[in-house]
């Protein structure tokens, strides 16, 4: 009776081993198809590492709150002009087109 249930527990511990040692071996097969599906993120990484440690200069424009408003006026007056000219341009188009 010993003999056998000494049988059992060497039986169970090589099967564990054996599975311990088949999923083992299947993760280290996963971690290198990761680690070679990272190496082109690590490269993208290391330059974005690089370009944020990259001094920087920002200068904002300058405000226009002490411009005359009447040049602002005369660009809004010319760009509602140029509008209208397009729209009657337009019309005149379809007109011309829908006149047998």
């Amino acid at each position: 009776m010993t003999w056998l249930v000494i049988l059992v527990w060497v039986a169970a511990v090589g099967f564990s081993g054996f599975w311990l040692a088949r999923v083992g071996l299947s993760l280290t097969k996963k971690s290198q198809r990761l680690i070679k599906a990272a190496e082109p993120l690590a490269a993208n990484v290391a330059e974005l590492a690089r370009v944020a440690q990259a001094v920087t200069s920002y200068e904002a424009k300058p405000d226009n709150l002490q411009d005359s408003p009447v040049e602002h006026l005369k660009a809004v007056r010319e760009q509602r002009k140029a509008r209208e000219r397009r729209a009657l341009d337009r019309q005149r188009r379809l007109i011309d087109r829908l006149k047998p």
